[in-house]
C-alpha cells in the first residue's frame, strides 16, 4: 500500500485503494487488502454493515452486492466506537461504505 490521502490506514479505504483492484466486488477487495475487518479476532458474526447511513441487515450480502467502482469509501470501527455511534447491536464492529452515488 502506498502513502497518501488515506491511504495505508488499516481502518479505512477510499477509492484510489480500490481502484487499483481487480476485484469487482467490494466484498473480495476487503477480503484481499483488510481481510481482519472480515474475520475479526474470534468473533462468531460479521461486524454490521452500514451503506451510505443506513444499517444494512443482509451482511456481507450487501458487500458481495456492491461493484468496487460504486465505493468511494469504506472504513471499520472497531465495537466500542461502533456501539457509541450507533448504539447497541454492533458488539463485532461495523463497516461503513459511502457509495458516490
Amino acid at each position: 500500500m502506498s502513502g497518501g490521502g488515506g491511504r495505508g490506514s488499516p481502518t479505512r479505504l477510499v477509492a484510489e485503494d480500490l481502484v487499483n483492484h481487480e476485484q469487482d466486488y467490494l466484498y473480495d477487495a476487503i477480503r484481499q487488502l483488510r481481510r481482519l475487518w472480515l474475520t475479526g479476532r474470534g468473533r462468531r458474526e460479521p461486524p454490521r454493515i452500514v451503506v451510505d447511513g443506513a444499517p444494512r441487515q443482509s451482511g456481507f450480502d450487501e458487500l458481495r452486492r456492491l461493484r468496487v467502482s460504486e465505493v468511494q469509501e469504506a472504513e471499520y470501527l472497531d465495537p466500542s466506537s461502533a456501539t457509541i455511534r450507533f448504539g447497541i447491536g454492533y458488539d463485532t464492529g461495523a463497516i461503513l461504505i459511502t457509495t458516490l452515488r
